[in-house]
Parts: C-alpha cells; sequence; structure tokens
C-alpha cells in the first residue's frame, strides 16, 4: 500500500516491506518490477512545477542485505545524525551485570534526511498501530 506526503514529497509504502525516498521534494514515480512496471506510488512534491520531468525509481536488490536488528542507539551533530543497529546477546539480565550488544549496521543521516525519516516511520507506525494495536514501550 502506498501513501504520499505532499509537503516532504515522500512516498511511503506502508507494511513488512516498507520503503521510503528520502530525497527530498520532486516528482518520483515508484514502479513493481515483480508486477511488469505497474506503478506503485506516485509523489508530486508541494514546490514542484507542472513541467517537471517525473523521475521513475527503480529498486534494485542484487546488492542488499538483511540483518535483524532489537537494539538501536542515535546520536547526532550539527551535520550528521547517526543510527546504531544491533542485536542484544544477553539472555538472563538477573545473572549478568552487563547487557552485550553486537552492532552490525551504521547508517549515517544529513538532518535534513533524518527529519524526513521521522515523519516517514512515524506514518509507519501510526499504521501499524491502526492495524495491530497501541504499541506500549513500558512492557
Amino acid at each position: 500500500m502506498a501513501y504520499l506526503d505532499e509537503d516532504l514529497g515522500l512516498s511511503l509504502h506502508a507494511g513488512l516491506g516498507g520503503a521510503a525516498n528520502l530525497e527530498g521534494p520532486s516528482r518520483y514515480r515508484a514502479t513493481d518490477r515483480a508486477n511488469r512496471g505497474t506503478v506503485v506510488s506516485e509523489t508530486s512534491g508541494a514546490k514542484a512545477d507542472a513541467g517537471d520531468q517525473v523521475r521513475a525509481i527503480e529498486w534494485r536488490e542484487d546488492s542488499m542485505a538483511t540483518q535483524f536488528a532489537n537494539v538501536v542507539n542515535v546520536q547526532g551533530t550539527r551535520e550528521q545524525v547517526d543510527l546504531f543497529f544491533g542485536t542484544n546477546r544477553t539472555w538472563n539480565l538477573a545473572q549478568t551485570e552487563s547487557v552485550v550488544v553486537d552492532l552490525s549496521n551504521r547508517v549515517i543521516l544529513t538532518p535534513l534526511a533524518a527529519k524526513r525519516l521521522h515523519s516517514v516511520l512515524g506514518g509507519v507506525l501510526a499504521e501499524y498501530e491502526n492495524r495491530h494495536g497501541r504499541l506500549d514501550l513500558d512492557a
């Protein structure tokens, strides 16, 4: 299912395989190669002129790696926001003095891309909670 955010020019594909264009306002058309190029979403950016060229987004998964993470940490500076992903390896907190996390990935974003990610991720989580119920962080 595709959602459009006209203010940010973002294309948001909700669901388990969600992805988003975080590059900013422009005109984009995402297509699904598995379904013979069917248009799955199109954005028109709030500041796009009528004469702007539509840019197609081709999702290439040839060299994509998939990794699981159940821990995330964020740090930032004026120039960048760093996202750290990892896996908690501590099974019994009662029997250990520290938590062991194997870090697997670091993603570095510009502050603008991080703000767009914040907006898109909020939309995905709102849709998830509408379908499956509220997520409780204190549980």
